[in-house]
């Protein structure tokens, strides 16, 4: 039986690999800046300490605690646990914790994921995941289907235990299609899910901080399984704004870093450029419901909807159908 990751434990964390471990800790800074509201280290720690406790510190204190805090923004793994406890004790950030330690990294330093390590993993989301992904959570019997509008919202959630969920499920789809010898499959489905989440949190949350390196940490650690060999598409071809052949990736596909850039150039984009129409306001709650809303497979009319708005009106069916997505999305996460 493999060993059971514990959400909260510390000392896994400092057993995963240098690389993950590094971007497990550049993450939790990110995550720590955007929910202090800070843009700097040197206000994370001014903001960690009351005006009490900061008089009582030498001259100098604040800028050695900046540098020390710079290093961890640069990927300097924590070594005390400690200081992880003391930032979970600011009201403001609790979870930090479960965060640093999260099963997501420990997912993506697995060499050989076994089914008994995946069903592991996933056992230790909330509750609504495994709720959802098992028929019996105690002797770990994975349900056979999951309803679509029970994935569609497991899907939502911009967070790790989202991103968790679907990679868990990628990893598996691609267990499945190697092991059909001689078969391609054209679409990988849940590779698709995982990298359009990975696509939007890589733009909107902390997961920003670490994109770049962190694909390619998952493309190649799973390129056995995540491989062109059995997926004959890894990318989606497309007309674009000016009627050019535009692509972009769909999945975890090693040596593809330029083409998931380009993609995250293209959202980017596509999220300002809706902003500049009025399709959708600045909230964190409207970029999150048209970015959960870009649908791969109409990618044209998405381009000739927000760039040529002449020729698609705010009462076109493609733009009707847009909000109906967005305004499903809305519901869903505030109900």
């Amino acid at each position: 039986m493999c060993k059971l990751y514990l959400i909260h434990s510390f000392t896994d964390y400092k057993k995963l690999s240098f690389e993950v471990r590094s971007l497990a800790t550049r993450y939790w800074v990110a995550w720590i800046k955007e929910r202090l509201n800070v843009a700097a280290v040197y206000q994370l720690k001014r903001r960690l300490l009351s005006d009490e406790a900061l008089a009582l510190k030498p001259p100098g204190w604040l800028n050695n605690a900046s540098r020390f805090w710079n290093r961890k923004e640069n990927g300097q793994p924590v070594q005390r646990e400690g200081l992880v406890d003391q930032v979970e004790a600011c009201p403001e950030l609790k979870g930090a914790k479960a965060i640093l330690c999260h099963p997501f990294w420990h997912l993506i330093d697995m060499p050989f994921p076994t089914p008994d390590a995946l069903s592991f993993i996933l056992l230790q989301l909330p509750s609504h995941y495994t709720s959802q992904l098992f028929s019996n959570e105690f002797q770990h019997v994975r349900k056979k289907k999951i309803r679509i509008q029970s994935q569609i919202r497991l899907e939502m959630p911009y967070d790790l235990n989202a991103l968790t969920c679907f990679l868990v499920r990628a990893i598996e789809e691609g267990v499945a299609v190697k092991e059909k010898t001689g078969e391609v499959d054209s679409i990988p489905v849940m590779q698709v899910i995982a990298i359009k989440m990975f696509i939007r949190q890589s733009l909107i949350t902390p997961l920003s901080a670490i994109a770049g390196e962190l694909y390619d940490v998952i493309s190649t650690r799973f390129h056995p399984l995540f491989s062109t060999i059995h997926y004959s598409r890894s990318h989606l071809t497309f007309r674009d704004r000016d009627m050019k052949v535009n692509c972009i990736v769909l999945g975890f596909f090693r040596g593809r870093q330029g083409i998931f850039q380009h993609s995250l150039r293209l959202h980017r984009e596509w999220l300002n450029q809706a902003q500049r129409i009025g399709l959708i306001t600045d909230s964190v709650l409207d970029k999150q419901a048209f970015l959960w809303s870009v649908m791969f497979f109409s990618l044209d009319e998405l381009e000739s909807a927000l760039f040529h708005p002449q020729l698609c009106s705010m009462n076109s069916p493609y733009i009707q159908k847009l909000q109906r997505s967005m305004n499903k999305f809305r519901q869903n996460l505030t109900s």
